[in-house]
Formats: C-alpha cells, sequence, structure tokens
C-alpha cells in the first residue's frame, strides 16, 4: 500500500486543512492531529489526480480507506469549492439526495453556483433547481452524479470518459465543452457487476400455463417457443461456461424464437405486443396475462444473457442461467473513497491478480489495469465503545434460518431476538435495528418502540440519518448466493473465463470474499451510529453499543468478527449473555419442514389460478428426488396435512402422470 505523492496544487494543502478544521469545529467534532493528517492525504491525491490527467499519465485508480464520519465527503465539497476556475470536477456519489446535498454545500462553501447535478425525475426524487439535463452537463464545470447514473451511462456507451472524438454529439460528462474533466472522484465503491438470470422454474410455470390456454394456435406457439428455450438451457448446460470463445451457434435457437415473435400472422405477435388489448372470448385471461408478462420478462432476460458472458449455475434440481457484464472503464485518474476497502480485500485481491495474469501471458490475457491503495491513517479509537455478540446455538441470520418466507413462522423465529433487543434498550436510549428488508416491517411491529428504528441490508450504508443513536442491533447477516460471489470473483480476476479457468484459487477465494462482505455489512452498519463522530480529544466517538447475533462460535463466524474489528481498533469485544429467559424458536424435523414447503408450494400455485400441477413440476420446484417425494406422499401426517388445505393427490396409472389437485 503506498503513500500519495503530495502535490500543493492546484489547491494548497495548508490552506485546506485550515479551512477543514473550520469546518470540524462547526460541526461539533473534535480535529485531532490525525483527522488532520487525513486531511492532508485527501487533498494531496484530489492534487495528483488532476496532476496526473493533466499531463497526460497513464490511467491510475487510486483508492483510499477514510474511515466513516472522518470528512471524506466534505473534503469533496471543499476541495471542489476552492478549486480554480480553469478545473473541473466529475463526483460520482450513492444516491440522488446525496448529489443535491453535494452540490448546494459547494456552491454555499464558494458563495456562488458552481456545481450542477444530473439525475432521473421520478416520484421519490423530484426535479431540483440545481439539476441539469444530461444533454447539457458539457456546460458545467462540475458536475455531481449518482452510482447508477454512471453504471447506466457506461453500459449505454454513452463516452463519459472523454475520449471519444470531440465531434462526438453524446460525450457527455466527460467533457467540459471540448476539455476532459480534470478531477473524477467517487465516493464509496461502485458495484461495476450488471447481472442477468433466467432460472427453470420460470420456463416451468410457463408450461403449465399454456395448457390451460383454450386457443390452440397459441397454445402451439407458447409450447414451440418454451422447447426453444428448453434447448437453448439444455445445450448451455453441456459446458462449462458459455463464452464467445466457445463458438456456439445461438441463431441455432434464437432465430426460430425472433422468427415466431417477428410474424404478423400469428396470434403470439398480438399477445407478444405491450399495447394489447386481450381478446374477450379467452376463459381465463388472468392466465394469459400473467403468460404474456412471463414470456416477456423471461425474453427481455434473454436476450440480455445473450449479449453478455454466461455461466450456468445449479441449485438442487433446479437451475439458473446468468448473464455478466463487467463495466469496466477507461477513465483518466481517478480517487475512490471507500471506507472498507482494507477489509473487503476486493482491490487488494485485484491488484494480485492483475500481476499474476501479465507475469503469465502464455495462460492469461493481458490486465492493463492500473490500481493502488494509497495508506492512510487510522484517526479513530474505539476504547469507549462496546460489542456484544450472543453465542448461543439457537441463534440463525439466514434467510433460510429466520424462517422469511412464512410469515407466521417468522413471527415466532423473531421472538425471542425481539425480546433480548427490548430487555436493552431504556428509554433514553435511540436505537438502529438492522436486519433484512423482508422483514423490517415486521421487526418493527414487533418491537413497538417509539426509539427504535429499523432499516435493512441493502439501505444500511451512505447515510447519516441515524448518527444519534447510541445502540445498534443486528438481526440477520446478509449471505449472498453463491452465483453473485462468482460475479464479484469474475471481477476482481478480469472476465468470466478467468474465473472458471482458476478453479483451485476460485475454491478458495470466493469463501474469503463473502466473509469480508459480510463483515465489510456489519462496519457499514454500526458506523451509521454516533460511533462515526469523533467527539473527544483521542479521536473516539461517544460511548456506543453494538450488539449483534452471531450464533455459535464457528471458523467463519470468527473470521467474520476479526475481518470487522480491523476497522474498529481498542474497541470492547463481549460475550452477549442472555441472563432473562428466552423461549427458544420452534425447532421441526425434516420432514416436517418438507410438508410446510410442499403445502407452501402448492398454495402459491392456486393462487396463481392452476388446478392440478404435475408432481415433477411440484418435485423440481422444491429441488426434492422422486424418492424424496414418495416417501414425503406415504407419511400419513402428510396426506392429512394436505387434505386440511384441501390438496389431493392423484398417483398416475401406466402413461398418466401423477398430478395434485387444487381445492
Amino acid at each position: 500500500m503506498k503513500q500519495i505523492q503530495v502535490k500543493n496544487s492546484p489547491v494548497a494543502i495548508d490552506k485546506f486543512c485550515s479551512e477543514m478544521k473550520t469546518k470540524f469545529e462547526s460541526f461539533g467534532i473534535f480535529a485531532s492531529e490525525g483527522i488532520m493528517k487525513l486531511q492532508e492525504q485527501l487533498c494531496a491525491s484530489y492534487n495528483k489526480v488532476i496532476n496526473d490527467n493533466q499531463s497526460g499519465e497513464e490511467p491510475v485508480m487510486y483508492v483510499m480507506p477514510p474511515a466513516t464520519g472522518t470528512g471524506k465527503t466534505t473534503s469533496i465539497k471543499l476541495y471542489c469549492a476552492m478549486m480554480p476556475k480553469h478545473i473541473s470536477a466529475l463526483i460520482i456519489v450513492p444516491k440522488v439526495e446525496h448529489a443535491k446535498d453535494v452540490c448546494k454545500s459547494i456552491n454555499d462553501y464558494a458563495n456562488e453556483e458552481i456545481a450542477y447535478c444530473s439525475y432521473t425525475v421520478t416520484a421519490d426524487n423530484p426535479d431540483h433547481s440545481l439539476r441539469v439535463e444530461i444533454e447539457s452537463i458539457q456546460k458545467h464545470r462540475i458536475i455531481v452524479i449518482t452510482h447508477e447514473r454512471f453504471r447506466r451511462d457506461i453500459k449505454s456507451k454513452k463516452s463519459i470518459l472523454g475520449y471519444a472524438s470531440p465531434n462526438e454529439e453524446k460525450d457527455w460528462l466527460g467533457r467540459v465543452e471540448t476539455k476532459n474533466r480534470d478531477l473524477i472522484i467517487v465516493d464509496e465503491q461502485i458495484n461495476m457487476i450488471e447481472s442477468e438470470t433466467l432460472e427453470s422454474y420460470e420456463l416451468e410455470k410457463m408450461s403449465l400455463l399454456a395448457r390451460q390456454l383454450p386457443n390452440e394456435e397459441t397454445k402451439k406457439i407458447v409450447n414451440t417457443i418454451v422447447a426453444m428455450l428448453k434447448s437453448l438451457i439444455d445445450e448451455s448446460r453441456k459446458i462449462t461456461a458459455i463464452t464467445e470463445e466457445k463458438n456456439m451457434d445461438w441463431n441455432l435457437f434464437i432465430s426460430p424464437l425472433i422468427e415466431v415473435l417477428s410474424s404478423k400472422d400469428t396470434s403470439w405477435y398480438k399477445l407478444s405486443r405491450a399495447e394489447f388489448s386481450f381478446r374477450r372470448n379467452y376463459k381465463k385471461e388472468s392466465n394469459e396475462i400473467e403468460l404474456r408478462e412471463g414470456f416477456i420478462d423471461a425474453l427481455k432476460s434473454l436476450c440480455l444473457i445473450l449479449d453478455r458472458k454466461m455461466f450456468f449455475h445449479k441449485h438442487g434440481t433446479n437451475w439458473t442461467l446468468h448473464g455478466v457484464n463487467l463495466l469496466y472503464h477507461e477513465f483518466g485518474s481517478l480517487v475512490v473513497l471507500d471506507a472498507t476497502s482494507e477489509v473487503n480485500k476486493k482491490i487488494e485481491l485485484m491488484k494480485e491478480w492483475i500481476s499474476i495474469k501479465n507475469e503469465n501471458p502464455k495462460h492469461f490475457k493481458a490486465d492493463r489495469r492500473l490500481i493502488e491503495n494509497i495508506k492512510v491513517p487510522n484517526p479513530r479509537t474505539y476504547h469507549n465503545c462496546k460489542l456484544y455478540l450472543c453465542k448461543e446455538n439457537w441463534v440463525r441470520h439466514s434467510r433460510t434460518g429466520l424462517n422469511i418466507d412464512n410469515e407466521a413462522e417468522c413471527k415466532l423465529t423473531l421472538a425471542p431476538y425481539v425480546k433480548s433487543i427490548k430487555l436493552n434498550i431504556e428509554p433514553h436510549d435511540d436505537a438502529l435495528i438492522i436486519t433484512y428488508k423482508d422483514i423490517a416491517i415486521t421487526m418493527k411491529s414487533l418491537i413497538g418502540l417509539e426509539n427504535a428504528n429499523v432499516i435493512h441490508w441493502g439501505n444500511h450504508d451512505a447515510t447519516n440519518e441515524y448518527r444519534h443513536c447510541n445502540k445498534v442491533f443486528i438481526v440477520g447477516l446478509n449471505h449472498l448466493p453463491y452465483s453473485v460471489m462468482f460475479e464479484q470473483f469474475s471481477f476482481i480476476v478480469g472476465g468470466v473465463e478467468t474465473a472458471y479457468e482458476v478453479e483451485e484459487n476460485r475454491k478458495i477465494e470466493i469463501p474469503k470474499l463473502a466473509s469480508s462482505k459480510l463483515a465489510e455489512d456489519i462496519i457499514q452498519g454500526v458506523f451509521r451510529s454516533r460511533a462515526r463522530v469523533s467527539k473527544n480529544h483521542d479521536g473516539s466517538p461517544d460511548s456506543t453499543e453494538f450488539f449483534i447475533f452471531l450464533g455459535k462460535e464457528t471458523n467463519k463466524n470468527k473470521e467474520i468478527i476479526d475481518l470487522a474489528l480491523e476497522a474498529m481498533p481498542n474497541i470492547q469485544v463481549l460475550d452477549w449473555e442472555l441472563k432473562h429467559s428466552v423461549a427458544m424458536p420452534p425447532k421441526k424435523n425434516k420432514v416436517s419442514e418438507q410438508i410446510e414447503m410442499l403445502i407452501d408450494v402448492l398454495e402459491a400455485y392456486a393462487h396463481d389460478g392452476y388446478s392440478d400441477v404435475l408432481r415433477e413440476t411440484i418435485e423440481n420446484r422444491m429441488a426434492v428426488t422422486k424418492v424424496v417425494m414418495k416417501r414425503l406422499l406415504s407419511n400419513q401426517v402428510c396426506i392429512n396435512e394436505l387434505g386440511k388445505a384441501g390438496f389431493k393427490y392423484v398417483a398416475g396409472i401406466g402413461k398418466t402422470k401423477s398430478v395434485f389437485i387444487m381445492p
């Protein structure tokens, strides 16, 4: 990890630091020696990027990990306000509200209107006096956009960076008039992976819907399309990864599909048009609507998947076809401010793989990415904060373990968590609870305290709204599917093909990445509280307590916590011993769980309007074998529960297939 070379222009570092110290004092933050050294480093990095870009140096991505609450966003605002008028900037922030705030602050600090933002107007993000249309951003010296706007413009190849011909009309973000932007800052790491999926059960569901259509012509066309989609998938399953180098003839599968959809002589053409008014002679219009929408979604997914690098992921008896687009860019030099970059290990691993690939040209394509980790001082200490870990054996932190998909069971499962939390919240406390999105509303209702805020993973970072909270509780850790971690590994090593080639490395690195992602979530979560603000002379925040339902001690759990602790030096780590009586979540045996799942799946099909469903379809949806289903259907408890729910199982005779009859 390098120390950045000090550049004292275009903004003088001592003057910048003096202004930052004044800002800290106005915010009630103690500007310790460590925090001020960090400001020197931030100003030097911004100067360095400008000097690199103006001198034509080979573009480098500088990654800096300033701790949350140490003034990194304020440093961006102030620096832009202090820049000479011939210097331009593109600032990329997480959300629209951040873009508006950054613009307003830059203008306030500069005492003139010099910064503008560009975003799509929606009900949640109305127009603003500082918003400009994307077509006019070239006219403005300082532009602030969101991560999503940046990703979207890369996808549409709108030459964000300014390296296309000056005559290129759509070269909007990267230039000011005819000049490339000097400074590019990314606040928090951007997800540069775009993914699309097609699930096996989606095709099964469409096949079942097609059987119920009364129009034979439409039914035939639908079944033809399903057959072609299945052929595509079956062919893809024969190879490990689908890439352009495999030379597969996609037209063999797609051309007939396009021909059918494009033909104006078929009812499917009308059926697939978005503006189509459904014919009134169909008996089951709801099925027709669902079928059309299902196919349109599947075909959209398929079109996107075919345009990308692909891989195939099997889970139980089901599978998913993934199309991955890695959004690499060719910026000038830029700086990324990522508070957790030292914990999530992505940049470190990326640099390692760039080196491996470039040192082995016979095995890998050259990787031209230039990345530097910049060492910055950590001015914070957390000696007056406490981290309580609940290591009870009954604790679960996965979606399955918390019964998220079954509301009634989920409430029972959450009961001991809720009781433990409520017993640790006093009337004078301000508490923050972080959990899964699916159960955030349920959790808020069960807690029932006005001084307890509940947010969910995915909405837990890049917000200052809860910086008054003195207690943080974490219920459930946001485990990501293997396929998502594979996508992240693909980005790190520089492509899906490389990820498949290095199988042994993949087996080692992906579990590590998964652990570091969970640790990163914990850090971002606990620092939503008042622990993000330095209040004391030693750089420590006011006393704050964190409570994590971790579960029994395992190597995996230990690895996650050890990584998180790297960002919280000197914090007190204590066992969270539940002194009170906690009702254990009801423990079900495997057969009971399978019976519940069977009834849930059948109820879903019944809700969708099916009169019967093939047994093999249910087996696939439940990801169980024929033997398991046979054993389940011979269980009298299962038969009784099916009867209570109104379902009937009819075993097939001869060529007749076994089906479940709906109520």
